[in-house]
C-alpha cells in the first residue's frame, strides 16, 4: 500500500492542475469554432462502485465472543467484544452459524471446525463435551458487512439424559431432557467501512 504525504499530495496536485490547465487551453484551440454538443437532459452519471482495497494482516485487533445455547433457549444468545461487537443471536450448531448482533446492527457467518458427540456417563445418566478447535468469521449485512476474523474455540457442554421408566438410562437414543452449551472464542477481527479482498491465510488458521 502507497501512502504520499499531505506535502506530496499538494505537489501533485499543483502538476496535475498544470496539465490539465495546458490540455484544456490545447482543446480549447483546436475546437475553436465547434460548438460542444449539449448533453441529454435524461442523461445519468452513474458513481463508480468502490474498488476493493487489500486486507493487511497488521490491521486485525483482538476479539472474543461468547455464545450460550441450552434446551429452554436453543436459539442461542451471546456477546462479541472487539472489532465486530454487540450482544448476538445464534447458536453454535455443526455448519455456518449466522449471528445477528445489535449495537450496532449487523450480522456475521460464523464457520467452525465440527463439534463432536456427547460423551454418555451410564452411571449418573448424563454427557458432557469438551473441546477445542477453530473457527472465521465473514461479514453479511449491517456494520459488520465488511469484517473478517478467526481464531479458536473452547466448547464446553452437558446434558441431562432421560431414563425409561423403570430407571434405566436412555442415553443418546432420545433428546436429552437438558442440554447446556457455553462456547468462548478468542482470536483476531477487523472491520472495514468499505469492500476488500481477504488475505491468503495459512490453512492451520482457518476451520478443516
Amino acid at each position: 500500500m502507497t501512502f504520499v504525504s499531505r506535502f506530496g499530495f499538494r505537489r501533485l496536485a499543483v502538476v496535475g492542475a498544470v496539465s490539465l490547465g495546458a490540455l484544456g487551453l490545447a482543446a480549447g484551440t483546436a475546437s475553436a469554432g465547434t460548438p460542444s454538443p449539449s448533453p441529454s437532459p435524461t442523461e445519468t452519471v452513474t458513481a463508480p462502485a468502490p474498488t476493493p482495497s487489500p486486507l493487511n494482516l497488521r490491521h486485525l485487533r483482538a476479539e472474543t465472543f461468547i455464545i450460550h445455547s441450552s434446551t429452554l433457549e436453543p436459539g442461542g444468545d451471546g456477546v462479541f467484544a472487539g472489532p465486530v461487537h454487540g450482544a448476538s443471536v445464534g447458536n453454535f450448531d455443526n455448519g455456518p452459524d449466522l449471528e445477528s448482533l445489535t449495537g450496532p446492527v449487523g450480522a456475521v457467518r460464523l464457520f467452525h471446525t465440527r463439534v463432536g458427540p456427547l460423551v454418555v456417563d451410564w452411571a449418573t445418566c448424563t454427557a458432557s463435551l469438551h473441546q477445542t478447535g477453530r473457527w472465521a468469521l465473514v461479514g453479511v449485512s449491517g456494520a459488520d458487512r465488511f469484517s473478517f476474523g478467526f481464531g479458536r474455540y473452547t466448547l464446553d457442554a452437558d446434558a441431562i439424559l432421560a431414563r425409561s421408566r423403570s430407571g434405566r438410562c436412555l442415553g443418546l437414543r432420545v433428546d436429552p431432557l437438558d442440554v447446556d452449551v457455553h462456547v468462548l472464542g478468542t482470536g483476531q477481527a477487523i472491520n472495514l467501512r468499505g469492500p476488500f479482498i481477504a488475505p491468503r491465510l495459512s490453512p492451520s488458521l482457518l476451520p478443516a
